[in-house]
C-alpha cells in the first residue's frame, strides 16, 4: 500500500465508469481540481473534457482530447467521440499557446519535449 495519498484526476465524464472503482482499489480520492494546476476546459471533445496544466514544470495532463498511440503518433480524438470536432480543434489551438513541454495522456505514451509545437503541428 502506498504511503502517499493517491489522487485520481477526473478529465471528463466518460472516465466516470472506472474512476470510483479505481479509487476504491487504491484508497484514493477523485478530484477535478488540483493544487498548482490550471484547469483548461476543452470544449468540443467528450463531455466535460478538461486538461490540467502545471506552469512551473510546463506539464500538461490530458484525458481524451488527444491520443498518442503507436504506430499512429499524436492524433485528435476521433470525430465520432467528439461533441463538436471543429470546436475541439479551436480549443486545441488555444491550448497550444501555453508553454507546454511535457504531455501525459490517458491513451498513449507521454511526449517529453516540445509538446506545444506538437499540438500546433496537429491542428494547423
Amino acid at each position: 500500500m502506498p504511503s502517499n495519498p493517491i489522487v485520481i484526476v477526473q478529465t471528463n465524464a466518460n472516465h466516470d465508469r472506472y474512476s470510483k472503482e479505481m479509487a476504491g482499489l487504491v484508497h484514493g480520492k477523485i478530484e477535478s481540481e488540483l493544487p498548482g494546476f490550471e484547469n483548461v476546459p476543452l470544449p468540443g471533445a467528450g463531455e466535460g473534457e478538461t486538461g490540467y496544466f502545471h506552469h512551473e514544470t510546463r506539464t500538461l495532463v490530458l484525458g481524451d482530447a488527444l491520443i498518442h498511440l503507436a504506430p499512429h503518433g499524436l492524433a485528435l480524438l476521433p470525430d465520432k467521440y467528439c461533441t463538436d470536432p471543429a470546436k475541439l480543434r479551436e480549443s486545441l489551438r488555444l491550448l497550444a499557446r501555453l508553454p507546454v513541454e511535457r504531455i501525459f495522456f490517458a491513451h498513449g505514451d507521454p511526449i517529453v519535449h516540445d509538446g506545444a509545437s506538437r499540438i500546433r503541428e496537429l491542428v494547423s
